[in-house]
């Protein structure tokens, strides 16, 4: 008698060896999610930090929906792998979900896969609406701080020591009809010159900087020269170079007060001013002013004219000796990182009545976009009363009475200087 044995062949189905087994597509997807969530992270602090990218939502739109477009492909790829392998293990066909489910996911995750890469690529378009110019640095600005002016007795003295002291870096671009001069560290127009790169170039060959106007004083019928006041409100106007001679400084009439970590000096026209040897993007950094309520004025600055708060900028690195450091209590406002700004400082305690700002100090001047019509309706209510008015200029003055001048930047653009300085 014989007896057959028979085993089947169909294998007996293990859950967790189907389930948990490591394949090595396993380490694949797992590599690619680690890279895709480590790319989303970098690039949302990229965006949060960097003003210039930060404006532009299209592009962290475009990076989530790219990148969950990848985590979602690889989670089905590994959900349809798990299951076809459970089913090749119980001898069954694979046949994961209903065709018209995986049809419609399939569409969704194109056009996630789409929608994310157009919205990536249009911010980087070059057609796209400007605000100031087109530099990275003022993208999407309505405005920006441009110029500060002084009163001064000789136009010519105080421009020519500038000149002197920072060994013609600093140079007069313009002379005005009335006599003012313009002076600049490099061309005034929000544009890069086709000569400038990026990295290469030094910023002196680049466009945006902000200007010092000297003004002359009216003089008598006697030939007498009105008195400058100059002051409690302005401490000094901070600038940050590369390199300066003081001895040609002196012999053009500067006035060095103090050189000792930096430079403290009165132009022949006693504008105050603070100089750093160090790194900026333009030597004109900002101007430092006495407040008598910061919180009166930090409020005017950002409500009225548009500004905001930020990290006060250094010429050198943090903690440097041979830079002023900030001091708590003062507040920096101004419309960007690497553009003109202002220093709050608050006055002393034992002052009394009414910050004292002089005639020595002019005004400074804001340029404000009027060309794209889209940005007027986030402009301040009285700056867009000035783009809107017929008027070319409109000066709006602080609570301790420093005057601000509103220019339209079509006006601007009509005297602006590009000449590109040769190192």
């Amino acid at each position: 008698m014989m007896i057959e044995i028979t085993f089947p062949i169909t294998p007996t189905y293990d859950y967790f060896s189907s389930t948990t087994s490591m394949h090595p597509r396993s380490y694949v997807r797992a590599s690619k999610f680690a890279l895709s969530s480590f790319a989303l992270v970098i690039a949302f602090t990229w965006w949060y930090f960097n003003e210039t990218v930060k404006t532009n939502s299209m592009l962290l739109i475009g990076l989530i929906l790219v990148t969950s477009h990848l985590w979602y492909a690889e989670g089905f790829a590994a959900k349809q792998y798990t299951y076809c392998r459970r089913q090749f293990l119980q001898m069954q066909d694979c046949e994961p979900g209903s065709t018209r489910t995986t049809q419609v996911k399939a569409f969704l995750q194109i056009f996630k896969a789409v929608a994310g890469a157009g919205a990536f690529l249009s911010a980087f378009r070059s057609d796209r609406a400007e605000a100031i110019g087109t530099l990275p640095e003022f993208k999407r600005f309505p405005m920006i701080l441009q110029d500060i002016s002084f009163n001064v007795p000789d136009t010519r003295a105080d421009s020519n020591t500038l000149n002197k002291l920072f060994l013609d870096r600093c140079r007069s671009i313009r002379k005005e009809k009335n006599g003012d001069e313009v002076v600049t560290f490099g061309a005034e127009v929000y544009k890069s010159p086709k000569s400038f790169y990026p990295g290469v170039s030094p910023f002196s060959e680049d466009g945006g900087h902000a200007s010092v106007t000297f003004k002359g004083l009216k003089r008598g019928e006697d030939d007498s020269i009105e008195i400058v006041d100059r002051g409690n409100g302005l401490q000094y106007l901070r600038l940050g170079v590369e390199e300066l001679r003081i001895s040609k400084g002196i012999q053009a009439g500067a006035d060095i007060k103090s050189a000792y970590g930096w430079i403290d000096l009165n132009t022949p026209g006693t504008v105050p001013v603070e100089v750093v040897v160090g790194l900026a993007r333009d030597p004109v950094m900002f101007a430092c002013i006495k407040v008598n309520n910061m919180a009166q004025s930090t409020s005017f600055f950002q409500n009225d004219l548009g500004m905001s708060v930020r990290p006060i900028p250094l010429a050198r690195t943090p903690g440097s000796q041979y830079e002023k450091q900030p001091v708590k209590g003062e507040v920096y406002v101004s419309y960007g990182n690497d553009s003109f700004g202002l220093l709050l400082v608050p006055r002393d305690e034992k002052e009394k009545g009414a910050i004292n700002v002089g005639t020595l100090l002019e005004e400074f001047t804001i340029l404000v976009d009027d060309e794209d019509k889209n940005i007027s309706d986030s402009l301040p209510a009285k700056v867009r009363e000035a783009v809107e008015s017929a008027t070319s200029d409109k000066v709006i003055s602080s609570p301790d009475g420093y005057r601000f001048r509103l220019r339209k930047y079509s006006d601007f653009v009509k005297v602006a200087s590009s000449k590109i300085w040769e190192q």
